[in-house]
């Protein structure tokens, strides 16, 4: 009996006259060969050296214990079963190259982290804008994309995956039950009430308010998709400390939205980061701080239990949490 003759496959495989191995990336070869009926043609355009080439079909022939082609130094003809195996050939290598496909953009979304919450805000967001380029040196391959607020609330928008995570200020501890068993919330830090007001309010000549000081007073409630959990907060802090305050309500779906409202003997309670004094511009507004330690929004990330991108979302609220700490300046503080 005729031995066997093995050779090396440059891709690392041994191939023999009786039997082989072969790789998916050999039907795609031998499709073009059949295109082409060259060897050195389908080489050429393969990008690998004629005698790889033919290594690799003849490892096909080996596995499917089959000729597949008539060849000689010039010529290349398909047999009966090489014309019967490239339409095969050609379904394997479409639904190969589309599986590819979709793998390679599966590991670019589990690479994308999709984040909302304040990201429009330009306190947060310069926060946030830091402690992304922190996580991009520990992992260049991660990339980050922030989603500016939608009409969606974050929790919708986190649960319709149309992000992973917000960076937000949120209740947790008041939240419903099903939203506890659903969703993560991180704490990182929180941000200070300041209350903008007209200077014309009899308030507005204080250098620093207290929660008793709003007893009786109007208070502007904001809401829309970025402002419920806030007053939420607000409620409940005035509540705590048995201060009664008129409402006003307002509808705010951006920063933007912030300057038309109608200040008239009301006070409109805001985080510190989002509306610093230097920043007013505003001849008849003014900004005054509250002296309460509890006078403060929380800041964190919210994000699915059972969110896939945890690891991820951690590392950027860890770098969130350094980019605080290093910035004497920050108006968000570290809890």
């Amino acid at each position: 009996m005729k031995s066997a003759v093995p050779y090396d496959d440059p891709i690392g495989y041994s191939v023999s006259e009786f039997g082989g191995t072969m790789r998916i990336s050999y039907v795609h070869e031998f499709i073009v060969l059949a295109e082409k009926l060259s060897f050195t043609a389908a080489a050429n355009e393969l990008h690998v050296s004629q005698s790889a080439l033919s290594k690799h079909i003849a490892a096909l022939e080996a596995d499917f214990n089959t000729q597949l082609l008539n060849r000689n130094k010039h010529l290349v003809v398909l047999t009966s079963q090489g014309e019967q195996f490239l339409d095969a050939a050609r379904i394997i290598d479409r639904t190969f190259q589309r599986a590819k496909q979709s793998l390679q953009q599966q590991a670019r979304n589990d690479s994308m982290l999709m984040v909302g919450g304040l990201v429009d805000s330009p306190g947060e967001f310069s926060v946030l804008s830091r402690a992304v380029q922190i996580m991009q040196q520990q992992d260049p391959s991660r990339m980050v994309h922030f989603v500016p607020v939608t009409t969606m609330s974050v929790r919708t928008q986190i649960v319709d995956d149309v992000i992973d995570c917000a960076f937000t200020s949120y209740d947790y501890a008041s939240a419903p039950d099903q939203e506890k068993d659903m969703f993560e919330y991180t704490v990182i830090g929180k941000m200070p009430f300041t209350a903008i007001m007209l200077k014309s309010h009899p308030l507005a000549q204080r250098s620093a308010l207290h929660v008793q000081n709003l007893e009786g007073q109007t208070l502007v409630q904001l809401s829309g998709p970025r402002s419920h959990s806030g007053w939420n907060r607000i409620h409940s802090w005035l509540s705590r400390h048995g201060v009664n305050a008129e409402t006003q309500p307002y509808n705010v779906f951006s920063l933007n939205d912030y300057i038309n409202v109608d200040l008239e003997g009301s006070i409109f309670i805001l985080p510190t980061i989002e509306m610093r004094k230097g920043e007013l511009h505003d001849p008849v507004r003014t900004i005054v701080p509250f002296d309460d330690p509890d006078a403060f929004f929380p800041f964190g990330v919210l994000r699915l239990k059972n969110s896939r991108k945890a690891a991820a979302i951690e590392t950027l609220a860890e770098a969130t949490r350094k980019v605080i700490a290093s910035d004497s300046e920050c108006d968000l503080q570290l809890t």
